[in-house]
């Protein structure tokens, strides 16, 4: 493993914070150009953008789960994300 591949041995919070603020910076920048739509933009900052959500499992208290599909719903002609 190299050097870049290699987490830090210490994580700098105030240096995470100014990450951020630099992260959300570029993208009011992107959003005022017109690069991006808000939706865009959310779908790119989401953690779970790229994981496609088919099944949910909830389990009771007594233990027993239950498997539920997630059905997305079709969009109707001319709705809009934005």
């Amino acid at each position: 493993m190299s050097d870049d591949e290699r987490p830090p041995k210490y994580f700098d919070f105030e240096e995470r914070q100014k990450e951020k603020a630099r992260s959300r910076e570029r993208d009011e920048e992107r959003l005022a150009r017109g690069e991006v739509t808000p939706s865009e933009l959310q779908r790119e900052n989401s953690a779970f953008s790229h994981i496609k959500f088919t099944y949910v499992l909830f389990r009771r208290k007594s233990g027993r789960t239950y498997k539920m599909k997630l059905d997305r719903k079709p969009r109707k002609t001319g709705d809009s994300e934005d």
